[in-house]
C-alpha cells in the first residue's frame, strides 16, 4: 500500500512538472482551455484573440465587483500558484473567470485597483452622454464643452492605465490636461467655422471624430511623455526586470496614440452614416423621441462594438526584439546561459 501511494504522487508529481514546463496550444472553436498563469485565454498573437481577451476587460458587469468578490478572485489565484494547480472544486472556467476580473480592476504594475470610472469597463457607459453630446450639438459654446468633458475623462484614463514604470509630477498632469484640452477645443471651433463657412453639413457631422483623434493622440502622447524621457520596465523571456528601455516606451506609446485614431472612428463616424441612410430609406421615426431613442441606440452599439477592436490592435504585453533596444540590454543572456532574443513591456492601455 505504502508502495502504491508513493508511486502515486510520484506520477502526480509528474504531471505537475509537465503542467508547469510546457504550453499547450489553445483547444479549437470555443473550448475551454486549461487555466494558466502564464498564458492568456486567447491567443495574442491574432486579432481576434486580443478582441475576446479585451471583450471580457471591459464588460461593465466587472463594475458591480465587491471588494469581497475581488479578494475571492485574487485568492484563487494565490492558491492556484501555490498549489501548482486549480483549488478542488474549482473549474477552469471559473479560475478563467477570477483572473479575467483581476485583470479588468487591478493594474498590472501597481497591482492596485484602477478608480472605478477610470477602468475600461466603464468606458462604454460613462462615454455614451458625451458622445451623444458631441453628436448632437451645433453651437460653438457646446463643441466646446464637450470637448472639454470629453479630454478631461481622457486625461483621467491615460492616466490610470498608463505603464505605470514611471511616476507622474501633477505638474505634468496639469500640463498634459491643458495642452490636450486647448488642442481639441481649437480644432473643433476651427474645423465648425469651415464647415459653416463652406456650408458643408457632412463636414460638421464629422467634425467631432478629427477633433477627438487628433486631442487623443496628443492627449496620450503628453499624458505618456515621460515613458519617452526616462523608458519603461522591460523583462526577458523568463519574466525579470532588466531595466528601462526608451525604445520600448516609444514603441508603447506610438500603438497606444494608434488606438486613440482607431478608438473614436465606430463611434463619431458610422453614427451620423447610419443615420443618413436610415433617413434616406425613411426608416427614421417621425416623432422627436422616438427618433432620439434610434440614434442613442446606434451610438450605444457604435461605441461598445468599438472599445475591444481598437484596443485590440495591438497586445496589452509588448513585445520588443533585442536588437531593438539600447546596447546596454543587448548580448544578455538568461539563467541557462543562453542569449535573451527578445523583451517584453506593459504597453498599457
Amino acid at each position: 500500500l505504502c508502495a502504491a501511494r508513493l508511486r502515486q504522487n510520484r506520477d502526480k508529481k509528474d504531471v505537475l512538472v509537465m503542467a508547469t514546463t510546457t504550453t499547450p496550444p489553445p483547444p479549437p472553436g470555443d473550448a475551454i482551455p486549461a487555466f494558466s498563469l502564464e498564458r492568456p485565454r486567447y491567443d495574442q498573437s491574432t486579432y481576434m484573440g486580443r478582441v475576446r481577451k479585451f471583450i471580457d476587460i471591459i464588460n461593465p458587469r466587472t463594475l458591480f465587483t465587491s471588494d469581497a468578490e475581488l479578494a475571492h478572485a485574487a485568492g484563487l489565484i494565490a492558491q492556484f500558484r501555490d498549489l501548482g494547480g486549480a483549488p478542488p472544486g474549482v473549474s477552469n472556467e471559473q479560475m478563467w473567470a477570477a483572473r479575467s476580473t483581476l485583470e479588468a480592476i487591478v493594474h498590472p504594475d501597481t497591482g492596485k485597483p484602477i478608480p472605478l470610472l477610470f477602468r475600461f469597463s466603464a468606458f462604454v457607459p460613462v462615454n455614451l452622454p458625451i458622445c451623444v453630446g458631441m453628436l448632437t450639438t451645433n453651437t460653438v459654446v457646446g463643441t466646446v464643452f464637450w470637448q472639454w468633458v470629453n479630454q478631461s475623462y481622457n486625461v483621467a484614463v491615460n492616466h490610470a492605465n498608463r505603464n505605470a514604470s514611471n511616476p507622474m509630477s501633477n505638474e505634468q498632469i496639469m500640463k498634459a490636461y491643458a495642452a490636450a484640452v486647448g488642442a481639441s477645443c481649437g480644432i473643433s471651433v476651427g474645423l465648425n467655422q469651415i464647415a459653416q463657412v463652406a456650408n458643408l453639413r457632412l463636414l460638421k457631422q464629422f467634425t467631432p471624430f478629427v477633433a477627438v483623434a487628433s486631442a487623443g493622440v496628443l492627449n496620450v502622447t503628453l499624458m505618456r511623455y515621460n515613458e519617452l524621457q526616462e523608458g519603461i520596465e522591460i523583462k526577458d523571456e523568463e519574466g525579470r526586470i532588466v531595466g528601462k528601455s526608451k525604445q520600448a516606451g516609444r514603441a508603447a506609446l506610438t500603438q497606444v496614440a494608434l488606438t486613440r485614431v482607431a478608438l473614436p472612428a465606430p463611434i463619431l463616424v458610422l453614427p451620423p452614416i447610419i443615420i443618413n441612410l436610415l433617413n434616406k430609406a425613411k426608416m427614421m421615426p417621425a416623432s422627436k423621441r422616438a427618433r432620439l431613442v434610434v440614434e442613442v441606440g446606434i451610438v450605444t452599439a457604435c461605441l461598445a462594438a468599438a472599445v475591444p477592436l481598437a484596443i485590440g490592435l495591438f497586445p496589452q504585453t509588448g513585445a520588443i526584439r533585442a536588437q531593438d533596444v539600447e546596447p546596454e540590454f543587448q548580448g544578455l543572456k538568461d539563467s541557462k546561459g543562453r542569449p535573451v532574443t527578445s523583451f517584453s513591456f506593459n504597453k498599457g492601455l
